[in-house]
């Protein structure tokens, strides 16, 4: 009986020896990382079944190469344990990382989409120098924002992703171009003419690059010929006008600026006085000095400085509505509420007896 025992002991010490133990670990990689496995039998080998799909290295280190399924292998004294590990694609935006420009005051409308059904989105915007609203952003999604550009130049507005599928996340930058509204930077006020030596010669210029430019001259009684369509393009102004009623007669020229698919809908007013016979200088003020207003943005009140005594104010809002007006009778400063008035951008108009001076303003 003591013999039998001892064979017993013997025999089962023999199969121990080859006997390995199970792997351990996680069973789910992302492509590009990596997890660790482990076995607690000591001194074996590591390898893959298909190296294509996850390669294993000295430690039982596994690195995701391409979604799929791989088996992972440990042999040690002639024994093998095996261990099957699920390889996840890292998730990616399908949907454009650059999509289309928007103008100043627009929603940025964005919906992300993902090379991997069923992966879910969160972005953030760290704040941009020109871009007015929430100094940063968060969301998940769409993030469906207006966004405000208060400079004369387009404005390019990161929104960084993170995009979330079966564990495996990735990040990319989403870039969108805000532009401005373009307005006139040359002058509103052109010398007056004689119309029998003068040519009517104007260039218009706009702070923002790129703007384009398109007039058109309504009829005015006296003046012929009665109107002029249209200019697109450049946008300058060369004709000769008559005066036929023989007196001094102003004539508008309206322009409307853009920029890409961005139109102003506020048109600008360039006026020039025609005389039959006798050059009229344009009016001017002495050490007349360009407008201030503050703030811009603003939540509601403004402040215009550096008026003159009759100065006249007006204010318009993006679509052309006149919102406010307001004659100087006295002082170098006006102060202007417009709480009630929803956000957007508005532009000040300004008449220093016939020089006019126009100002973008920004409400929150």
């Amino acid at each position: 009986m003591k013999h039998y025992t001892l064979l017993i002991v013997a025999l089962f010490a023999a199969i121990s020896s080859y006997a390995i133990a199970p792997i351990t670990g996680t069973a789910s990689v992302c492509t590009g990382s990596t997890v660790t496995l482990s076995d607690a039998t000591t001194g074996g080998a590591w390898s893959s079944s298909t190296t294509t799909t996850a390669t294993v290295g000295t430690g039982g280190i596994v690195t995701g190469v391409a979604a799929g399924v791989a088996t992972i292998s440990y042999t040690s004294g002639g024994s093998t344990a095996t261990f099957s590990i699920t390889v996840n694609a890292v998730p990616m935006l399908s949907s454009s990382l650059t999509p289309p420009a928007i103008c100043d005051s627009s929603v940025f409308n964005y919906n992300p989409s993902g090379s991997t059904i069923g992966s879910e989105f969160d972005w953030f915007r760290v704040s941009v120098t020109g871009i007015y609203g929430s100094t940063t952003g968060n969301g998940t999604g769409n993030p469906y924002e207006i966004l405000f550009n208060t400079t004369d130049d387009p404005i390019s507005v990161t929104y960084i992703y993170i995009i979330y599928y079966n564990g495996c996340l990735n990040e990319e930058n989403v870039s969108v171009i805000v532009n401005p509204i373009p307005v006139l930077s040359s002058a509103l006020t052109l010398p007056g003419i004689c119309d029998s030596t003068g040519m009517i010669t104007y260039t218009p210029t706009s702070s923002t690059p790129g703007a384009v430019f398109e007039w058109d001259r309504p009829a005015v009684f006296g003046i012929t010929p009665t109107t002029s369509f249209s200019t697109v393009g450049s946008g300058g102004i060369a004709e000769r006008l008559t005066d036929d009623a023989h007196h001094p007669i102003t004539v508008t020229y309206f322009y409307r600026l853009g920029i890409g698919s961005c139109t102003n809908l506020y048109t600008q007013a360039v006026n020039v006085t025609i005389d039959s016979c006798a050059f009229l200088a344009t009016p001017t003020i002495a050490n007349l000095a360009t407008i201030e207003i503050t703030p811009n943005p603003t939540t509601g009140p403004i402040t215009i400085n550096k008026l003159q005594p009759n100065d006249e104010i007006e204010i318009y809002s993006l679509l052309g509505k006149k919102v406010f007006t307001h004659k100087q009778l006295s002082g170098s400063s006006a102060t202007i509420d417009l709480i009630n008035e929803p956000g957007g951008v508005y532009f000040a108009r300004i008449n220093s007896a016939g020089i006019i001076q126009t100002q973008k303003i920004v409400k929150q």
